[in-house]
């Protein structure tokens, strides 16, 4: 079944919001967890142009 079908099926339309939801938080995770490592490899690469200086 495509989504779009699946997005008219009135037994499946309750639950759109929900999986909506699911993957707003799941993008958020990611997003923090990527911000958490870039974070982290600018104060490595910081480091080691410090030794190379």
């Amino acid at each position: 079944m495509s989504w779009k079908a699946s997005a008219r099926s009135p037994a499946r339309r309750w639950r759109r919001p929900e999986r909506i939801e699911r993957v707003d938080q799941a993008l958020a995770r990611q997003l923090s967890r990527s911000m958490q490592l870039n974070a982290q490899l600018q104060l490595r690469i910081k480091e080691l142009e410090g030794r190379n200086a």
